[in-house]
């Protein structure tokens, strides 16, 4: 498995925890940190996953037709 994969997997057991936590009638404070502690780790891990390739824009450069 990739590492990518193994935080989509913290973050959907991290809802998964904050959820059925939410759904307790005894809200658990541990329980609910943990879940949030594995959704904030699978989001960061996600999000650095992205390509941040950016193409160049330069407004002031003039582009000309070839005829």
């Amino acid at each position: 498995m990739k590492t990518r994969s193994y935080y989509y997997i913290a973050l959907f057991i991290g809802a998964f925890i904050i959820i059925y936590a939410q759904n307790d009638v005894k809200s658990n404070w541990l329980l609910l940190i943990l879940g949030f502690a594995l959704l904030m780790t699978g989001l960061f891990g996600v999000y650095r996953g992205i390509p941040k390739d950016k193409p160049e824009y330069d407004p002031f450069s003039v582009k000309e037709e070839e005829e």
